[in-house]
């Protein structure tokens, strides 16, 4: 009763409440019969404590809990391959992704892959493939992300497993969206969201709402992209998830930011930026490069880049340089390659704003380099129009065409109308 109990108050974000019911089963475990089943229900005890500690962002107490379930199932050779151990397996890796170790990940994810794949244990293989497209995904090998999504989701639909369903589809819109393919997608994250509703679980509906308001924020249809932003905030605030909030809270800037509102941007930016710093496992500043998640470090660098161009915008020219600066520093140091292009695109406009039209350029070329190497089109082509415009201020007419209609052509296979409008009025201007 105590280990079901702490299993629905987990679900519903309830993380105290789940871990007074969870550490009071641990404490009647020991009463069990000996032998293999005491020793399974010890470690499923520890496995959903440690499983809690990860929602709630401390790693190190998630860690031991995960290392005393492997030590029961170690406790009796006859468990070596039941499906516990493949769980606990997946637990670390997902651990270890939380702060920042991606090859540990991927060596845990592999392992339960192997083990699971071995004794069809299906559900867990579903597991270990989207844990998988995630790492694909963040190190920026999109082909195999895509590969490992795909087959994670055969392998739900085939065992019918509704919320691991939900996680597949999750993935495939988001790579999808990562690499430019908005239109394909849409559907995936329409889906997961529909799923994640009748799940009820509030981590989940919290990321099936930021991706789908990314997805209206690139089609620059803002009013949808604040509606799913503002749910998706409600639903990682209640749940008290840091690194869902900051996202949340960056793109919802992003959105400000699209229609004018520079106040509201910059506001929603310092409350992510505050956020981010504050929730480090431990001292964030002292310890960031050994145990900061990666998604904080990453989360703080990106609302640092944010905010360098509403600064800009908003004509703060020092202040936008010191926060390009910042996401510059951070981007470098997390490994989070498109927030340094995008830092980098943000250094050339202050650069151009200051008249320093050199600089300017090495920054916007770089930009775009790096968003090329991560085949990150959207990206690109923002700095194309900005390297397009700076040309035009310099008078090379021929340059500043050939990127403005590049541009152009790339923002309108995507959809993404407001900066299909920014090039044709940049190249109206050329003509005239």
């Amino acid at each position: 009763i105590l280990v079901g109990l702490g299993g629905s108050q987990t679900h519903v974000g309830d993380f105290d409440g789940a871990v007074s019911s969870l550490n009071a089963a641990w404490v009647l475990a020991p009463q069990l019969q000996p032998g293999v089943a005491q020793a399974r229900q010890a470690a499923e005890i520890a496995l959903r404590l440690g499983r809690v500690h990860e929602r709630r962002g401390k790693y190190d107490e998630a860690m031991q809990w995960l290392e005393s379930a492997l030590r029961e199932i170690n406790r009796d050779v006859t468990s070596a391959h039941a499906v516990e151990r493949v769980r606990i397996n997946l637990e670390i890796g997902w651990v270890h992704y939380r702060r920042g170790n991606l090859d540990e990940a991927e060596h845990w994810r592999l392992r339960a892959l192997e083990i699971s794949e071995g004794l069809d244990y299906y559900a867990e293989m579903g597991s270990a493939y989207n844990g998988l497209a995630v790492l694909a995904n963040l190190k920026g090998d999109w082909r195999r992300a895509i590969q490992y999504a795909q087959r994670g989701l055969e392998v739900r639909e085939m065992i019918g497993d509704v919320e691991g369903m939900s996680r597949s589809h999750s993935n495939l819109g988001a790579i999808m969206l990562t690499v430019g393919e908005w239109d394909r997608a849409f559907p995936h994250l329409e889906h997961s969201l529909e799923l994640k509703r009748r799940i009820g679980d509030a981590k989940s509906l919290a990321l099936a709402n930021i991706n789908l308001g990314l997805y209206y924020l690139y089609k620059n249809k803002f009013s949808n992209a604040h509606e799913f932003l503002t749910l998706a905030r409600k639903h990682a605030e209640k749940i008290r998830d840091p690194n869902a909030t900051c996202l949340a809270l960056n793109l919802l800037a992003q959105v400000e930011a699209a229609e004018g509102h520079l106040d509201a941007a910059q506001s929603l930016l310092t409350e992510s930026i505050t956020l981010a710093v504050s929730s480090g496992v431990r001292d964030w500043h002292a310890e960031a490069q050994s145990i900061l998640a990666e998604v904080e470090l990453r989360r703080h660098a990106e609302a640092q880049s944010i905010l360098a161009e509403v600064e800009l915008r908003r004509g703060e020219i020092e202040a936008a340089r010191i926060a390009a600066e910042r996401a510059l520093a951070l981007a470098q140091e997390s490994g989070y390659r498109q927030t340094e292009a995008n830092a980098l695109r943000a250094l050339g406009g202050i650069a151009r704003a200051e008249g320093k039209l050199q600089a300017a350029e090495k920054n916007f070329t770089r930009s775009i380099e790096l968003s090329n190497e991560l085949t990150s089109p959207f990206e690109a082509a923002r700095g194309e129009l900005e390297l397009g415009l700076l040309y035009l201020d310099r008078g090379m007419l021929p340059q500043a065409q050939a990127k403005l209609e590049s541009s152009r052509e790339t923002f309108e296979r995507l959809g993404a109308a407001n900066y299909v409008r920014r090039a044709q009025d940049a190249l109206v201007a050329l003509a005239t």
